[in-house]
């Protein structure tokens, strides 16, 4: 990893640090960075690098020994053909939605597959809910999903009071 791409990951681990989830602003942290000089290849290899690594350390007690456990979870990596099939705005709902429980790890797989089986390009949130409906058979986290996927976010409502 040269040194570009890894201000580019301290900048995201301070983001993650400091409460604010990348995901949320990944377009508006893309434009920055291309602003302050850095290349879209470098910002793609800082993300991928920030995904395949662990999303948290969970230090637990175990027993009556006082050790500490270590758990890691870690977040599953799109490939290229998967980005490319995927709007940035699909691609971090759908890692969020996987991050908070609501779909699984193996309806992540189906869908993903069925994407990029089909050769379908520039999947918006619109399809990826018509996907997700599909391939989930619990009523009760369909709905939560198709939620999930039209609740306004902060910064959408914000922006909207401003004008």
């Amino acid at each position: 990893m040269n040194q570009r791409v890894r201000e580019i990951v301290d900048l995201l681990v301070e983001m993650i640090a400091n409460g604010v989830d990348p995901a949320d602003t990944e377009m508006s942290l893309i434009e920055r960075l291309v602003r302050r000089g850095y290349h879209l290849g470098e910002i793609g290899e800082a993300f991928e690098t920030m995904l395949s690594l662990p999303s948290r350390v969970t230090l637990t007690e175990s027993g009556e020994t006082g050790r500490m456990r270590t758990h890691l979870s870690s977040r599953r990596v799109l490939a290229p053909d998967e980005r490319f099939a995927l709007t940035t705005e699909a691609q971090g709902a759908l890692m969020r939605m996987v991050g908070s429980g609501l779909i699984t790890d193996v309806e992540l797989e189906e869908t993903l597959l069925e994407v990029v089986g089909q050769e379908l390009r520039e999947i918006g949130v619109s399809e990826l809910l018509l996907l997700l409906m599909r391939i989930i058979r619990d009523e009760g986290r369909r709905t939560a999903v198709a939620l999930n996927l039209f609740r306004p976010r902060a910064a959408d409502v914000e922006e909207a009071d401003l004008n």
